[in-house]
Order: C-alpha cells, then structure tokens, then sequence
C-alpha cells in the first residue's frame, strides 16, 4: 500500500518520474524464498554477463542439462531434479540468475536471464536440455529464438509471456495505463528491444517441449500455458492437482515426468 501510495503522488506530479520509479521496482527481483537444497554441494562457478553475475552448480557428467528458476527465485527449488538426471547420465547445471539467489544484490531482467543462460552454455557445453521454472521459462523461449541450440525443453508453471506478467505488476502496484506504456517506453529504450519482440506468436518455437502446470496456480494461471501451447507444436502437457506454483517443483511425479523427457 505504501508502494501504491507515493508512486500515485509521483505519478500526480510527474507521469515519466512515476514510470521510471515503477521500472526501478520492475527490475528489482524480490528477495528469493529459503529453499532446501537438496543436491548436495556441486563445482561452483562464477559467470560474468552483461546482465551481470551470475553463479552456477555444477553436477555429474554426460550432456549438459541446465535448471533455470524463476522471477524472484533461486536454483535451489530446482535440486530435486539434479540426482535423477545425473543417474540418467547428464551433467546437470544449476543456475543463479544476475540479481537472484547467490548473484542477489542488483537489478534483472528476462534478457539477463537469457545472457546466463547462453554464457553457461558456452562454459559448459551446448544444452542437451533445459528445465525452466515460471518466467525462467520465457527466458529459454527467448534463447531459442536467438538461437541457442537447445535439445530439449521442460517448463514447470511456466510464465511466457511479458505482457502478461507486466500486466500482474500493474495491478499491483496500481499504475495508470497511461503511465505503464511509458514505462514500457523507457524500458524499450533501455533495452534496444521493442515490446512485441517477446510475443509468442512472431516466434518459431519447434524444440520438444513438456510442460507441468497446476490448475490451481494462483501465480501464473494454467490459461497462461494453454495460450502458449497454441504457438508450440507437438508439446505435451501435464496438468497437476493442489501443488500451486511452488510445491510442483518437487513433486516425485513431476521430476519423473521431466527427467524421463529430457532423457529419451
């Protein structure tokens, strides 16, 4: 409420201030829950990108599959996945995006997300797969446009669409729409990225894909992957039950499910 407040009587005085306010809180990832890590201690590396530093785990040998969290998160919520894909006969890489977990204390993106991804691939071999968690998922969807030649894909609540999620800000924090297209602007013109240059339907998205997402997910709606799926052929989707937004990442049948895919 205190957030609503003063960007409401910056935003009476000056719509630009008030925007570029809002895109500070915009690109300020919130601190990251405690997550167990449940993949014991692997080789820790440090990434340089130019989204900043990144930080990464690395497990077993084989094909590199990396784990990539999401918006606010840490690749700890990902360690149940690490044990079965290393007895499956894959390296497994897990990842701290610029500003989240070990790599917190600055701004992010999802380009930044996407730049350690690509910057992990180069130091750790092409991805034979990816696991991707809630907005991490619209980061690999962003590599593979860019071309990062990713084998496999498995998203998990996957959160795909900027417009969407910039929308879920805006209620939030209560913007006028008059004062989220100018963040937008702002932001187009940090970025060199028009907005539209995330929307799904430009993209050719053909990487085999496998998608769990909860029914009741009141993070990232399960309506939000069912319009994804529109512009993925072939991809297969499992719908769970109960599990919500965070709990499916560490449900037995879920991990199954995305390791089986990921190691055909």
């Amino acid at each position: 409420m205190a957030i609503r407040g003063g960007l409401a009587s910056l935003d009476a005085v000056s719509t630009r201030a008030a925007a570029r306010a809002a895109g500070r809180l915009f690109l300020q990832p919130p601190p990251a829950p405690f997550s167990r890590n449940l993949a014991g201690e692997g080789e820790r590396f440090e990434l340089s990108t130019p989204g900043g530093r990144a930080i990464s785990w690395r497990y077993g040998a084989g094909p590199a599959v990396y784990l990539l969290h999401g918006w606010g998160g840490r690749g700890h919520q990902l360690s149940g996945f690490v044990a079965p894909l290393v007895a499956a006969g894959r390296s497994v890489v897990v990842l701290d995006a610029p500003g989240h977990g070990e790599a917190a204390g600055g701004q992010s993106s999802v380009l930044a997300f996407a730049q350690a991804l690509r910057e992990a691939a180069a130091v750790f071999g092409p991805p034979a797969g990816v696991i991707a968690h809630s907005l991490g998922a619209l980061c690999v969807i962003i590599s593979i446009a860019e071309g990062l030649p990713i084998e496999r894909a498995a998203f998990v609540a996957p959160g795909s669409s900027l417009e969407a999620a910039s929308q879920r800000f805006q209620r939030t924090v209560g913007l006028r729409p008059k004062t989220m297209q100018v963040l937008k602007q702002q932001l187009e013109s940090r970025f060199q990225k028009r907005w539209d240059y995330y929307d799904l339907p430009r993209l050719k998205l053909k990487v085999p894909l496998w998608v769990a997402h909860d029914s009741q997910d009141e993070e990232v709606p399960l309506s939000e992957t069912h319009a994804l799926l529109e512009h993925w052929d072939g991809a297969r989707l499992e719908v769970t039950q109960g599990l919500g937004h965070y709990r499916v990442l560490r449900n037995a049948g879920v991990i199954a499910g995305a390791v089986k895919f990921l190691t055909p």
